[in-house]
């Protein structure tokens, strides 16, 4: 569970695979548990099919619908404080992704409690099934009858097991994404590796290479039946919740399909890499605020810094105004965001590089049609200043205008794959660490 956190909240993705799938007149739940026979056999076939092993200790729990929320809100705040979430909700509200007042774990509690078919956590290498389930598509219901199986779940499990396997085989990405609280576009690029070697494992364990749909139809039919699952269920959530959660699935199946096994072993480091398959190699800036946040410190309190990536800056654009064309966040080269309190005030600054000048002056007229939206529901951070000088923009609010003149102050990184980020993620862990022995 831990690892989906850092993804827009895309934690919660993980446990909803399979939803649009559902129950059959044979089940593989008897009395409140798995039928142990038909799960061991299906563990085999997709250990044989995905290639790999489980971990030693892995377990399976069959849990109410009524429990899913209370069991999701117990993960998470098993690694994140009160004081963290409100924190990041704080920073997301600042930066413009996520509407004002709406409590985040609340928001995927309910999505949870409507969509969740089944979830691994990495926590306790518990496989967790829930028992209800509802809205049948009767061909489904006809075929699982017919062949005396629960294909709704036999989906769910396969899926779920190949989480399993993953867990076993790629602790470094695993553990890596653990770790991350702090960039979200890496975290959800990560989390669409992950989403769709599951899909496309689980698929092939139940039926084989025809199962596979071509590439352009599953993600036409995905999208569409999804949304419209989600504005039947809960047609009030927020932007943010409904395209994190479809994100993973959405661009997921398009890479393992392409790039099968190997996927894993180098996954995409950005939103940009994931959604569009030219730029699958293309490298990044990452952007470092940590002499920025440093300084900062001094007289505020460092409330969060984080990277939106192409993903999340589409997100900001299109919760407030729909009609706003691509243009505005493709050519991202990268971003970094800090959010600071500064006597009781929200104060922040964003920086993003791109590819052009030309892809920088369209964002920043894009940033500017919305300008007025995003300082009337901004968390209290007032009105906020946008510079650009070549390639780069800096946009900041009042408390924090003085750091916030193109080029900003901070470090610079190419990132072009995952040994990259992996190598700078211990770089500046190593250095943030004698910074604070020194002090």
């Amino acid at each position: 569970m831990r690892r989906w956190m850092c993804s827009y909240g895309s934690f919660i993705v993980a446990l909803l695979a399979g939803a649009w799938l559902a129950g059959c007149s044979y089940s593989m739940v008897e009395n409140g548990e798995l039928r142990r026979d038909v799960f061991e056999d299906l563990a085999r076939r997709t250990a044989l099919t995905r290639g790999g092993s489980y971990p030693d200790d892995l377990r399976t729990s069959v849990v109410s619908r009524d429990a899913v929320p209370g069991l999701v809100r117990e993960m998470v705040l098993n690694e994140w404080s009160t004081a963290e979430l409100a924190d990041y909700q704080a920073s997301l509200e600042v930066i413009g992704v996520w509407p004002h007042g709406r409590d985040y774990l609340e928001e995927f509690e309910c999505l949870a409690k409507q969509q969740i078919a089944g979830w691994y956590s990495v926590e306790d290498r518990r496989l967790y099934v829930v028992e209800e389930v509802s809205g049948v598509p009767t061909s489904l219901r006809l075929t699982s009858a017919l062949l005396r199986r629960d294909l709704y779940r036999e989906f769910v499990l396969s899926h779920e097991l190949v989480h399993a396997i993953q867990d076993n085989e790629y602790r470094e990405l695993m553990s890596t994404m653990a770790g991350l609280r702090q960039h979200d576009d890496f975290g959800l690029a990560a989390s669409a590796a992950i989403e769709g070697d599951a899909l496309v494992y689980g698929m092939l364990t139940l039926g084989g290479p025809s199962a596979l749909l071509d590439v352009d139809t599953y993600e036409e039919q995905m999208r569409v039946s999804s949304l419209a699952e989600l504005e039947r269920s809960n047609p009030d959530a927020p932007v943010l919740v409904r395209e994190a959660l479809l994100f993973p699935y959405q661009y997921g199946y398009r890479l393992a399909v392409r790039e099968r096994a190997a996927l894993l072993q180098d996954p995409p480091v950005s939103t940009e890499q994931a959604m569009h398959p030219p730029d699958r190699d293309q490298p990044f800036t990452l952007i470092s605020l940590e002499s920025v946040a440093d300084e900062v410190a001094k007289t505020c309190r460092v409330v969060w810094r984080n990277t939106l990536g192409e993903f999340g800056i589409s997100v900001l654009f299109s919760r407030h105004d729909e009609t706003i064309a691509a243009d505005a966040w493709r050519g991202w080269d990268g971003d970094r965001y800090l959010v600071a309190e500064c006597d009781g005030r929200r104060e922040f600054l964003w920086v993003s590089l791109w590819d052009t000048e030309k892809d920088a002056i369209e964002f920043v007229s894009a940033y500017e049609s919305v300008h007025a939206a995003l300082e009337s529901e901004s968390g209290g951070a007032g009105p906020r200043r946008v510079r650009r000088e070549g390639r780069e923009v800096a946009i900041s609010s009042a408390g924090l205008e003085r750091w916030g003149t193109p080029p900003v102050a901070g470090q610079r990184t190419i990132i072009a794959n995952f040994d990259d980020f992996v190598a700078l993620l211990a770089v500046t862990a190593a250095d943030r660490k004698r910074a604070n022995s020194g002090r």
